[in-house]
């Protein structure tokens, strides 16, 4: 018999076998946490928003679809209300106060912070709102005009320097 946490590695391959079936879109991969709750760890971001991610698009799903989840994964305790909130979509030329977004990512679960340094964080500067995505890549620099959205791009979290524009 494998052991669970092998079993738990084969998630990715199983969710790439049904996605080449079904299609991607008909299938969502839900990540166990890597942290139990006594151990006295707070869980990765980036899992929080792919757990979540896996059960909005869960709740969405008509027709066929596929939710894969390690044994591991089944067995954690989630909240009812998990996939429930839509994903924070910005893109240039949107109206949306810089006091209106620092609420709406402190909702999401983000945490604010001075400096963005890590997934889950942002910080907001005046007319300048840095924000860490949680499933991102890299940082991301929304550059306000008023409430205005009139720039968003990616920055080094080490450096804090502009890297390449962004389309949403």
């Amino acid at each position: 018999m494998r052991g669970a946490a092998e079993l738990g590695t084969l998630s990715p391959v199983l969710a790439g076998g049904v996605g080449a079936w079904l299609g991607q879109d008909r299938v969502a991969l839900m990540p166990s946490w890597e942290s139990l709750p006594y151990e006295g760890i707070s869980p990765v971001p980036e899992v929080a928003a792919r757990r979540h991610d896996a059960a909005r698009r869960t709740r969405a799903a008509r027709g066929a679809f596929v939710l894969v989840a390690p044994a591991l994964a089944a067995m954690q305790a989630s909240v009812p209300t998990l996939g429930t909130e839509e994903p924070l979509v910005l893109d240039r030329g949107a109206n949306l106060p810089p006091v209106a977004l620092a609420e709406r990512l402190v909702a999401l679960g983000y945490e604010r912070t001075d400096v963005v340094e890590h997934r889950g964080e942002f910080a907001v500067r005046g007319g300048i709102v840095d924000v860490f995505p949680s499933t991102g890549r890299e940082p991301l620099r929304i550059e306000l005009y008023g409430d205005e959205i009139e720039g968003i791009r990616a920055f080094s979290s080490f450096t804090q320097r502009a890297l390449h524009p962004v389309d949403e």
